[in-house]
């Protein structure tokens, strides 16, 4: 057997994986995004500044001529603070978010319907199917928690 044949996701954690493929990819798609966009936006606001004292003017003492360069770097500087405040607010709130997901739909959708008993009887302990249930957004939520420290500087 390989070493990769054994990282395959099998058992419950396959269908839920199967079952949730959408999710799962939005969830990619998204991570991949913030990743992607949040970095670019903190080296453009650190390019701003290093433009602004590359061409002698200072926030803390304005000079004449300089005015225009350091509201647009002040104004740019805010805009996208408060946008990395919102992302990291948001990145709290998500593992409560996919909790309330995994919860509602997920889990209760089963119970409700009777599909928990099928894969019981598969040789799935009541335990290791709850765990596979959880264990999908529990790994997204920690997978999002090097984003926010990121994010938060």
């Amino acid at each position: 057997m390989s070493a990769l044949s054994t990282l395959a996701l099998r058992g419950p954690f396959w269908v839920d994986a199967r079952l949730h493929r959408l999710s799962l990819w939005t969830g990619v798609a998204l991570l991949a995004l913030a990743a992607a966009a949040l970095p670019a936006a903190r080296w453009y606001v650190d390019g701003l500044g290093a433009d602004l004292t590359a061409s002698g003017c200072k926030v803390e003492k304005i000079v004449p001529g300089c005015g225009i360069p350091v509201r647009h770097y002040l104004s740019v500087s805010l805009y996208f603070n408060r946008l990395f405040f919102l992302t990291s607010w948001l990145l709290t709130v998500l593992p409560v978010l996919l909790g309330a997901f995994v919860a509602g739909p997920v889990v209760g959708r089963e119970l409700e319907s009777g599909t928990y008993r099928l894969q019981w009887t598969q040789s799935v302990t009541p335990g290791r199917w709850l765990a596979g249930k959880l264990l999908l957004p529990a790994a997204g939520a920690l997978l999002v928690l090097p984003a926010s420290v990121l994010v938060q500087g």
